[in-house]
């Protein structure tokens, strides 16, 4: 018998048990990192962002699916904000699971449009070009400007002076945290037409409870990676 085989009669799948189930993930994340995001799987900091966004379908969440081998995770499918979404987190042991997870969010985790149709938008890193094969077979098509593409910024150091124009400052957040200028910016951040709505200040509250939110500055080096995620997607009945 296999590693492989044997691996695979050890795995139990289980639904996510909210919220007991968040910190579990994390870390399981945290163990899957490679430099350059070369493991193709979610930096920790996405679920985090993900699972304490206003926007977070929180009703759903039993719908995430565990993959388990001897109580220790080994991958995880679920959805970003919301259903017909699904993306693939894989301990690289237990690739060959790929296939039972994409089929689980086949079943669990799509979403439906306005006409009643249901829909699955699977995400495939670039560097899985095995999984993206398997992917295709399965009548998916990849579906343009649907990228999820991150960046990679070495921070120097010491870090070089900010020349910023006339009449702009940066503040930190530990000095003003006022959270409507905070929404402010980021809903003009990220290019939404008019005014936030009148909501958002507590969608914000609810970002900053998340474990890791601080809101003191920087005085440590740190790294992003780079990646880019293919997307495909299926629309079935």
């Amino acid at each position: 018998m296999t590693a492989t085989q044997r691996n695979h009669l050890t795995v139990s799948m289980r639904t996510c048990a909210e919220p007991a189930d968040f910190p579990a993930i994390s870390d399981f994340l945290y163990g899957l990192y490679q430099p350059l995001n070369r493991d193709g799987n979610w930096l920790q900091p996405i679920w985090e962002y993900a699972y304490t966004h206003p926007w977070f379908d929180e009703q759903s969440v039993q719908r995430i699916g565990i993959w388990e081998d001897s109580g220790t995770i080994v991958g995880v499918t679920l959805y970003e904000l919301r259903l017909g979404e699904a993306f693939f987190q894989i301990h690289p042991a237990y690739t060959h699971l790929k296939s039972e997870m994409l089929a689980y969010a086949e079943q669990h985790l799509t979403g439906t449009t306005d006409e009643g149709k249901r829909y699955l938008k699977a995400y495939v890193s670039d560097f899985d070009t095995a999984f993206e094969h398997a992917v295709r077979s399965r009548g998916y098509e990849k579906e343009p400007g649907s990228h999820r593409p991150m960046s990679h910024l070495v921070i120097p150091q010491p870090f070089p002076p900010i020349r910023l124009p006339d009449g702009f400052r940066l503040k930190s957040l530990a000095d003003d945290n006022d959270l409507y200028k905070v929404d402010r910016v980021l809903w003009r951040g990220f290019n939404h037409p008019g005014e936030p709505p009148a909501d958002g200040p507590e969608g914000r509250r609810k970002m900053q409870f998340r474990p890791n939110h601080s809101t003191t500055p920087l005085r440590r080096r740190s790294y992003s990676t780079t990646r880019s995620k293919g997307v495909s997607v299926s629309t079935g009945t």
